[in-house]
């Protein structure tokens, strides 16, 4: 499901291109964004499990 998602992101970038008529640098901040959120959601995961010592992963 993920990886679906990871290649679905670069069709959804052509039809933003499109639809808001981004050029390519504005457009690869949608690319930013998507593994951003990977990149914040492992750093909160990593801050709350070392501070709490409490592991979600059971």
């Amino acid at each position: 499901m993920w990886g679906f998602m990871t290649a679905f992101n670069d069709i959804l970038i052509s039809r933003f291109k499109e639809a808001f008529t981004l050029n390519y640098y504005d457009a690869m901040f949608v690319q930013l964004a998507f593994f951003g959120a990977y990149f914040i959601g492992s750093l909160a995961y990593l801050i709350i499990s070392a501070t709490t010592g409490v592991s979600w992963a059971r």
